[in-house]
């Protein structure tokens, strides 16, 4: 659901997100904090996922390989779900009078993590009938969380560049092609739903061998952009703020190379990496905190406001909105 739902149907099976080895990382990363802080706890926010495992196919059965579950369940019967997966804030340089589409400004990424806290918040007063009273919306929302917190640190999940090239916008990424540097093109959103191709060797479900160099992988990238090493940034606590960082590092960074040429240079696939890899322990990192925020029976670390908005997937209330 970018700009027409029709559209984003049809290019669902281009339009992914950070890819499984992405996605696994954020989650690893937060599994590697929790744990380090109340182990116990971690194994009860862990039931609320493996809660769902009977109704769930091999790929996502333990807290990290969920990560990618929401992206496993995208058909046509599931689609109400699409519009979280993303935030399109316009990108629009070049001033043009375009359309936006009006569900995506009340169901997004933003929306949907905080309906995933309000309800894995929720205390139930009817028992429930499992010995863990964990609620299958619990269950299904502990799912979405850990998986749109990742979303939300992929830069192309929060813009959508709009330019005479694109007049109904590039849907983050996806309607654009780079050069890589061995000469073979890659659409760019791919570019870093992949970790700039270093992070595509993750297929699930993991073997033991690759789980195990995925826990050492999150362990170098914690190592080298501990928490101390975003400073205030960690302070940042709601998921509108964590979606204009997104958006910044698509308007500063991304969009001015690729607009100037589609052939990527060796330093800026490195830093293009090394802006990835300080994305996925920023989302691991938090994803961590908002768990414990919630389990702890502390205030969970996100503004909670109860939204008033009616959700629907219908476009038929598109509204004309000039673009500065």
């Amino acid at each position: 659901m970018r700009n027409t739902f029709l559209l984003c149907i049809l290019l669902i099976a281009g339009v992914s997100c950070w890819w499984d080895g992405g996605h696994m990382m954020t989650a690893e990363i937060a599994k590697q904090e929790i744990l380090a802080r109340n182990a116990t706890l971690y194994e009860q926010i862990e039931k609320y996922v493996t809660i769902l495992n009977p109704l769930c196919d091999a790929r996502s059965q333990d807290f990290v390989q969920a990560a990618s579950w929401a992206d496993d369940i995208k058909d046509d019967a599931m689609n109400f779900w699409y519009g979280w997966h993303f935030y399109d804030k316009p990108e629009n340089p070049q001033g043009l009078y375009v359309i936006l589409d009006q569900d995506n400004q009340v169901y997004n990424s933003i929306t949907g993590i905080k309906r995933a806290i309000q309800e894995l918040s929720r205390k139930y007063y009817l028992p429930l009938q499992n010995n863990l009273n964990i609620s299958v919306q619990q269950a299904i929302m502990m799912r979405l969380l850990i998986h749109i917190v990742g979303d939300m640190h992929q830069p192309l999940h929060n813009v959508n560049m709009y330019n005479y090239t694109y007049t109904q916008g590039d849907l983050g990424g996806n309607k654009e092609k780079i050069l890589l540097l061995n000469k073979t093109s890659m659409i760019l959103h791919s570019y870093f739903d992949s970790g700039a191709t270093r992070l595509d060797s993750f297929p699930r479900p993991l073997t033991q061998e690759k789980l195990s160099n995925l826990s050492a992988l999150a362990y170098e990238f914690r190592a080298q952009y501990p928490r101390s090493y975003f400073g205030q940034r960690m302070n940042v606590t709601t998921p509108e703020q964590w979606a204009q960082e997104s958006y910044d590092i698509a308007h500063n960074f991304i969009y001015p190379f690729v607009t100037k040429t589609n052939q990527i240079t060796p330093e800026w696939d490195t830093e293009s990496y090394e802006i990835i890899k300080q994305q996925l322990a920023l989302g691991g990192y938090r994803l961590a905190d908002i768990l414990l925020g919630i389990f702890q029976n502390q205030t969970a670390p996100v503004n909670q406001t109860k939204s008033t908005n009616t959700q629907t997937n219908s476009t038929s209330n598109l509204r004309k909105t000039i673009i500065a």
